[in-house]
């Protein structure tokens, strides 16, 4: 099953990267826990991985394209 999403010429960059570098440098203003740092990067790498995989199953559709 192909999921139909805009193409990304169309689209700004969806990547998490902004997201998990704010997280890192948020995390080390705090000089947090390395408990917390696990848990934090935990479901970072989750997320990752999800975007990842949905980038593999993902139709491009053209909404500027005349039908």
């Amino acid at each position: 099953m192909k999921l139909k999403v805009i193409k990304r010429k169309n689209l700004p960059v969806q990547l998490p990267v902004v997201g998990t570098i704010v997280w890192y440098l948020f995390l080390d203003n705090l000089r947090a826990p390395e408990w917390v740092w696990g848990v934090v990067f935990t479901v970072l790498s989750v997320f990752w991985v999800l975007v990842l995989c949905l980038l593999f199953v993902e139709d491009d559709v053209d909404i500027f394209k005349d039908e």
